[in-house]
């Protein structure tokens, strides 16, 4: 089910979103210490999907390539990626440990786990693949009983493609109510048209779920499958679980016209049994120069307080994308209001990319990065501090900025107990012999 309400009022000037939060002071200053650097195989290589970590501070994430040298596997020469884990020293200071808990083979396990792994129960990983002569897969990774052991890969399910299944899934999952895990495949669905060509693509792009065994050692079963199709084409990051259990993602492309500048949408649950998900376009992005209204959006929406749904987008704005806020109606079936939170200054168009993935930190900052700005277009690191009153602007602050330790950062970044933020960059600084690194940012104030 289909619904198109009175789709969004562009104010078309930065607004403001204030939010209970306390005054907080934004970073004057930053160090950053790299605490990996990725060689590619037998190690890992290119990391691009966010990190998580758990209770003792130990972070988990994926690499794209290196891994085992897979000859075989067509899509990925250079190895068919890694899930590894950073085991932090007792000491400060000291070395932090890398380990390679999987290195994926391009079989039925699948190749290229690039979206970064979630937490389940007893600490099990979520992750999924793409590159594979199916349409990708999906994973459990269990941690041994013993120390030393090693974790154990289960493939819980490989995606066939449209009109039925997804395919491609490049998105990290969602871990939603009953262990049931929530994502989206760039590929699968309904199956497109490109008006000028007579040959099909691959699928719009379509949100599926996959739901735990009901008994131990039973299969995954996918009770949802719902094609973007009739709304938006080319998924560019998974699902958010707001209130209610309403998802929200966001397409490339779409919102009227084949090729479009993307739309931000959202699935409602089933009101019964049997009954189908309702899919409601939020916001239909305009052009890549409205300046006030970005295009192309990109990275996993973020639910903040007041159910308000924070994103990105890699064009519009100054020509360098935008960092919006989209605020609920009033009232039921009213417009969503469009807000624009900041809009970095236009890069050259050979390093021209918008921010990534937001962070939405405690207090109520907003962390993101642009993976080719900064002063050397290699990447830089920001804050984005919410205002103490009604009616003024958001705060941004450049952090940090990227040459010489790391190339593009692009995965998202983890906020740490202690207000550190942890990420990874997706290559090496031009010259260097790394393929991509871990970091820590130390904020100081």
């Amino acid at each position: 089910m289909l619904i198109r309400p009175n789709v969004v009022t562009r104010p078309g000037a930065l607004l403001s979103v204030a939010f209970a939060f306390v005054g907080y002071a934004a970073a004057q200053s930053a160090s950053l210490t790299t605490i990996h650097e990725f060689k590619g195989v037998p190690d890992g290589a290119n990391p691009s999907g966010p990190l998580v970590a758990d209770s003792k501070g130990v972070l988990y994430g994926t690499t794209t390539n290196g891994g085992l040298m897979v000859s075989s596997e067509p899509y990925e020469p250079s190895g068919c990626g890694i899930v590894f884990s950073m085991t932090p020293p007792a000491a400060e200071g000291a070395r932090w440990t890398e380990t390679i808990l999987h290195s994926f083979t391009g079989g039925a396990d699948g190749c290229g786990p690039g979206s970064g792994v979630v937490f389940g129960r007893n600490g099990v990983l979520y992750g999924t693949t793409s590159n594979s002569v199916d349409g990708g897969t999906a994973f459990s990774l269990t941690p041994p009983s013993a120390p030393g052991s090693p974790w154990s890969l289960t493939t819980i399910h490989t995606f066939a493609g449209g009109p039925n299944d997804a395919a491609s899934p490049i998105f990290a999952l969602t871990m939603g109510k009953n262990d049931v895990l929530f994502g989206a495949g760039f590929y699968g669905g309904d199956i497109c048209f490109d008006p000028s060509s007579p040959v099909p693509a691959f699928g719009c792009g379509a949100v599926f779920a996959l739901a735990p065994p009901t008994s131990p050692g039973g299969p995954w079963t996918e009770p949802m499958v719902f094609s973007i199709g009739a709304i938006g084409d080319g998924p560019t990051s998974g699902v958010a679980i707001g209130s209610g259990g309403v998802l929200y993602g966001v397409t490339a492309y779409g919102g009227g016209a084949f090729g479009g500048p993307g739309v931000l949408y959202s699935l409602a649950p089933p009101s019964c049994q049997g009954c189908p998900w309702t899919q409601t376009m939020i916001s239909n992005f305009t052009t890549s120069s409205g300046k006030g209204d970005g295009s192309g959006p990109g990275g996993l929406p973020i639910i903040g307080p007041q159910g308000i749904v924070f994103g990105t987008t890699n064009g519009g704005g100054l020509g360098s994308g935008e960092v919006y806020a989209v605020l609920p109606p009033s009232s039921a079936g009213g417009a969503w209001t469009y807000d624009v939170l900041y809009m970095p200054p236009s890069l050259p168009p050979l390093h021209s990319s918008g921010p990534s993935q937001l962070t939405l930190a405690k207090n109520g900052v907003l962390y993101s990065t642009i993976p080719l700005g900064g002063a050397n277009y290699a990447g830089e690191i920001f804050s984005l501090t919410p205002p103490t009153s009604s009616g003024e602007p958001w705060t941004e602050t450049t952090l940090f900025s990227f040459g010489g330790n790391g190339y593009s950062p692009n995965g998202g970044l983890v906020v740490g107990p202690d207000g550190r933020l942890f990420g990874t960059t997706a290559g090496g600084y031009p010259g260097s012999t790394d393929e991509g690194t871990v970091f820590i940012l130390k904020l100081s104030r």
